[in-house]
């Protein structure tokens, strides 16, 4: 069964196309970071302290968002609403 699966719906492509934009993303992702990083660490200008606790807030936001919205979704469950 898995191997006519596996045939049918072509998974190899899906994993190659797949992992060509994941590696391709997580590159992009590395190189804009360490730039960034650099040019913080390296130069002061003005503003960037407000830059830099923008960036470290947006990336905590999204996990605080995250848990807000997963306690109302367990909470709106266990209350049947």
């Amino acid at each position: 069964n898995f191997e006519m699966v596996w045939n049918a719906l072509d998974f190899s492509e899906a994993f190659k196309n797949t992992s060509i934009i994941a590696i391709g993303c997580t590159v992009l992702q590395i190189v804009v970071c360490a730039i960034t990083g650099y040019g913080f660490a390296r130069f002061k200008f003005k503003g960037s302290t407000f830059l830099f606790l923008f960036a470290i807030f947006t990336i905590s936001g999204e996990r605080i968002f995250g848990m807000f919205l997963s306690i109302s979704i367990f909470l709106s469950l266990k209350c049947g609403i």
